[in-house]
């Protein structure tokens, strides 16, 4: 009986020390992160954005201007209506002008304005654009007659945002803006 007694406190004593443990303390050195779970599974496609062209103003392409002699020997000039050209435009945004040298629609021969000597023009040739408030004054010492020329105007956004684009190249900048011809 003495040993049922010393066994039976011997087991209320442990009782006891585990039943009177906490879990209060400090808290143990932090584990090793575990590797990364599987991926989740891709959402759905969101709405397509704007093409980029929200405040972009362009022309069709146009040989209609008015030429007259300027008083410099061979110098002629001649004025293209563009409306959209505005004060704000000519202070803070960008224009563009460009001549298609080509005949032939299906392979065009771009040029960016000015555009001085050249296998069009010869040594000594030049076209040249000047802009004002609602027009844009073409001016060359060749007769360019029947070539089209196209405006690109775009107003001035966010200040000093700069694309990584050549303005002067034609096609990367009908690529850039989303232009058809």
């Amino acid at each position: 009986m003495r040993k049922t007694l010393r066994l039976l406190l011997y087991i209320l004593s442990v009782a006891f020390v585990i039943v009177s443990c906490t879990k209060e303390g400090p808290a143990g050195p932090a584990g090793a992160t575990g590797p990364a779970g599987p991926a989740g599974a891709a959402g759905s496609q969101g709405p397509a954005g704007p093409t980029g062209t929200a405040n972009v103003i362009y022309s069709d392409w146009t040989d209609t201007l008015t030429y007259g002699l300027l008083g410099a020997p061979d110098t002629i000039a001649g004025a293209l209506l563009a409306p959209a050209l505005t004060a704000d435009i000519l202070n803070k945004g960008e224009i563009k002008v460009y001549a298609n040298l080509s005949t032939d629609p299906a392979n065009p021969a771009v040029v960016p304005l000015p555009w001085h000597g050249g296998f069009f023009l010869g040594d000594g040739g030049f076209v040249e654009a000047f802009f004002g408030i609602g027009e844009i004054d073409i001016v060359s010492n060749r007769n360019i007659d029947g070539i089209p020329l196209r405006y690109i105007f775009i107003p001035g956004g966010t200040h000093a945002r700069m694309a990584k684009i050549n303005w002067n190249n034609y096609d990367e900048v009908k690529a850039y803006l989303g232009l058809k011809d």
